[in-house]
């Protein structure tokens, strides 16, 4: 057959392709379907880019909705351990997460305790030894997040041989 390729463009990127393909060879295509093509295309760009943005700003409300729910649970008055197993399992299931924990560090920073943590219900059981402290001094990936203390993906430490086996 006949068949019409078309960059989709927007921003002067190519996000996409477009084919046409009529049965009968002979039958080129005129400029003016050539033409009509390229406008519908350019629409097509617009609503996908529109779309993406729609969604984009979907995710960014669900994360804004988190993000207050926790603040409210926050400013709520339960006790710490209340508070934070909230918290926990709101960030879990917010985030569709297995695994969420808050580890609290003591004033003077030797030592740690998990103070909450939620597990999704298909997810492994998992000994989290909530309130249960932990030294820092000999613990390479808690003196690591204490100097640098950016946000360390959970894959990243699971695969840490100097994670300990009880973290």
């Amino acid at each position: 057959g006949s068949v019409m390729y078309q960059d989709i463009i927007f921003r002067g990127q190519v996000i996409g392709t477009i084919e046409l393909e009529r049965e009968n060879i002979e039958l080129g295509w005129t400029n003016e379907e050539q033409g009509l093509v390229a406008e519908i295309i350019d629409q097509a760009a617009l609503a996908l880019e529109n779309a993406r943005l729609v969604d984009q700003i979907r995710l960014r409300s669900d994360q804004i909705q988190l993000l207050q729910e926790v603040t409210a649970l926050s400013a709520s008055l339960k006790s710490e351990g209340e508070m934070l197993s909230d918290v926990t399992q709101r960030l879990r299931d917010g985030l569709g997460v297995y695994y969420t924990s808050v580890v609290l560090i003591d004033r003077e920073a030797q030592h740690t305790r998990v103070a909450a943590a939620a597990r999704a219900p298909e997810a492994p059981q998992v000994d989290y030894l909530t309130e249960h402290t932990f030294p820092i001094t000999g613990n390479a990936v808690l003196a690591d997040l204490l100097r640098d203390p950016k946000i360390t993906m959970l894959t990243q430490v699971q695969s840490n041989p100097r994670v300990p086996a009880s973290y």
